[in-house]
């Protein structure tokens, strides 16, 4: 059986607008979200997954696209907001690059997992430079923000490589991109260990080790403990520079 489309995650037509998308979201992440339904974690992350493509119009043209290329019998469950049956196709946009015409359906999908990867990565970025500048004698939180985008940049880089980690880790789909930027981090903090190792870490790094550990940390929350020691555990690179 296929799996459910993006468009199906959210119980909307492939030709639903903006506002349509947002409301559908904004409903199911209210019945959905942990803290109201013990057990809709996993839906929590599809709705969220889903959510991350159909509301950026670029990604959302690149998922069409490959929702097109897949067999008639197998979008049978599409259905658009005006009446049941199979949905037809949505009429071709005319704002779709050339180039777009010759992406893959992984490639559109290893798209995704970086869109994940990325944001996961700076949430936990955001969170760790507000926790480190809380502390006693913390540096301002500036400082830390200023890094966040060099870490996300180096986590959602080698996507597929990342990923092809996680799944040998053990990673569930829905953990996947999860998993796959815990992989990314560990990656960067060994690149600051070997850095260390030669006395070559610059203050700026000096300051993104400071952040590793406890990125990994707020990541690691999001999968089950097996998965987080399969994928090598905490870096503890405050120990190791």
């Amino acid at each position: 059986m296929q799996p459910a489309t993006l468009y199906e995650q959210l119980g909307v037509a492939v030709d639903a607008d903006a506002a349509t998308l947002r409301r559908a979201y904004r409903l199911l992440a209210k019945r959905f979200h942990p803290d109201r339904c013990g057990d809709g974690g996993a839906r929590m992350v599809a709705l969220n997954e889903a959510w991350e493509v159909l509301s950026d119009p670029g990604r959302r043209r690149a998922y069409d696209l490959t929702i097109d290329s897949r067999p008639a019998h197998s979008r049978a469950g599409t259905t658009r907001q005006n009446g049941p049956g199979p949905a037809a196709a949505p009429p071709p946009r005319p704002d779709v690059a050339d180039s777009s015409l010759h992406l893959t359906r992984k490639e559109a999908w290893l798209g995704g997992v970086r869109v994940q990867m990325a944001r996961l990565t700076a949430e936990a970025g955001r969170s760790t430079a507000l926790a480190l500048a809380l502390r006693r004698r913390g540096r301002p939180r500036a400082v830390y923000d200023a890094q966040i985008d060099t870490i996300v940049a180096f986590v959602a880089d080698r996507v597929q490589e990342r990923t092809r980690v996680a799944r040998l880790a053990g990673a569930a789909p829905l953990d996947l991109g999860l998993a796959a930027a815990m992989v990314g981090l560990r990656a960067f903090a060994l690149r600051l260990v070997r850095r260390a190792a030669i006395g070559q870490l610059s203050e700026s790094e000096e300051v993104q080790a400071e952040m590793v550990d406890r990125m990994w940390d707020t990541l690691a929350h999001g999968v089950p403990h097996e998965l987080a020691l399969a994928l090598g555990g905490s870096p503890h690179l405050g120990r190791r520079t």
